[in-house]
């Protein structure tokens, strides 16, 4: 009854729904009963930027052995992430051996890749803006097509490498996003006089950024920051480059949004070494430790990397995030103090630095805060902090500018 992650809905959900008698568990395809319809939507991880389809393997052959006793039709979904070419390819073969006999009549494949968010998931799901389910048997797509219509959105009938690739060609968009607002963040971090934050606003207020005058949701991509992480943007634009040149392709553009994302948690570093003078020996606070906010996934998170290249500089490193401090623990060095208290996190900091953009950091009580510090310098990662009034004590240092040397004073403190 309980999700294995954080996310709004799904526990209380699964409550309902086991309580109903509309939803079974059991420890084995084995237990399974007879299905019409079986989804696989395990993980397909990166290793050493290809990815690795060890999971989807191994689950396709425990449900084609299942699907093999009985008699029925059946459809067998793909729902996890995987390169064009997979679901037709290796996916096929493994079902098909494991059912003994070909595919098509009684037993059909297709691929329904999801476009999910952590944080929104549930809500994604239950109002999508678009169904994608791609297969070669039309029957088949029917039926899958079938059980998600009542939920709405736009269905989209293709075949199953289409299907595959319209879900890397989404994720690589937003990943585009980012990586071309840090990219201007970080020549405006060069150039005096520039601020990356006013000007990625100024092209987003373009009419074509804009629906009936508002900004669509999309416009959030492009905003400067630490990074993209967590486990689908960094892995998924990863395999695609390397599916892409498996197939004689250079991924020219997709290289340089990867290169880009790489870079951008050590510039954050390098902005706390200019604004700081020195790291080393230095007590710093980094708050935020999650990918993104409201999640307690710190997978490929930028505020881990920053976490340890502080480390690496010889600073003594305080980490605070309200909900992903416990996941954090196994990730950052174990010289690393964790809280989910931020008074207790910036006691006794020099400098603190915005890693994840948390609406908890908005609406703290700064002043407060600022008495715990013994120095003054506030570094916003995420421009969290933007029109937030501060007390004078404060200095807040923001990415997309060039930075401002701390200029020490002869016995001040602050």
């Amino acid at each position: 009854g309980a999700a294995p992650a954080h996310e709004p809905g799904p526990d209380d959900l699964l409550v309902d729904l086991r309580a109903c008698g509309r939803l079974d568990v059991v420890a084995s395809v084995d237990d399974a009963p007879e299905a019409a319809v079986w989804f696989i939507a395990v993980g397909t991880p990166s290793v050493d930027g290809r990815i690795d389809l060890e999971a989807v393997l191994d689950a396709t052959d425990q449900v084609g052995r299942a699907v093999a006793r009985t008699m029925g039709p059946t459809v067998v979904v793909v729902r996890s992430t995987v390169v064009p070419g997979t679901t037709d390819g290796a996916v096929r073969e493994h079902l098909a051996a494991a059912v003994g006999e070909p595919l098509g009549r009684r037993v059909a494949l297709c691929m329904q890749p999801e476009f999910l968010r952590e944080g929104t998931a549930l809500d994604d799901f239950m109002h999508p803006d678009r169904v994608v389910v791609g297969g070669t048997d039309e029957w088949a797509r029917s039926v899958v097509a079938g059980l998600v219509a009542p939920l709405g959105g736009t269905v989209i009938q293709t075949t199953a490498t289409n299907a595959e690739m319209m879900k890397y060609a989404s994720n690589a968009l937003l990943a585009t996003l980012v990586s071309f607002a840090n990219e201007v963040a970080a020549f405006c971090e060069q150039t005096p006089g520039t601020d990356g934050h006013e000007v990625l606003r100024s092209v987003c207020l373009d009419r074509r950024w804009q629906v009936d005058g508002r900004q669509p949701p999309i416009v959030s991509y492009l905003q400067a920051g630490a990074g993209f992480g967590g486990s689908c943007l960094p892995k998924d634009v990863e395999a695609l480059s390397s599916a892409a040149r498996d197939r004689g392709v250079e991924p020219w553009l997709l290289s340089g949004v990867l290169e880009r994302n790489r870079s951008r948690p050590a510039a954050l570093a390098e902005l706390c070494r200019t604004v700081l003078g020195d790291l080393h020996g230095r007590t710093v606070a980094v708050l935020g430790l999650s990918f993104k906010p409201g999640s307690d996934d710190v997978r490929r998170s930028p505020s881990i990397d920053l976490v340890r290249l502080l480390c690496e500089a010889g600073a003594h490193v305080r980490a605070h995030d309200p909900m992903a401090a416990a996941a954090a623990a196994a990730e950052v060095p174990t010289s690393v103090a964790l809280f989910t208290d931020l008074a207790g996190c910036l006691h006794g900091c020099q400098a603190a630095v915005i890693g994840t953009g948390w609406p908890e950091y908005r609406t703290a009580d700064w002043a407060m805060l600022a008495e715990l510090m013994i120095g003054s310098d506030l570094i916003d990662g995420r421009d969290v902090l933007r029109d937030v009034e501060l007390p004078p004590t404060l200095r807040r240092h923001v990415i997309g500018r060039v930075a401002t040397p701390r200029i020490p004073v002869q016995g001040a403190i602050r």
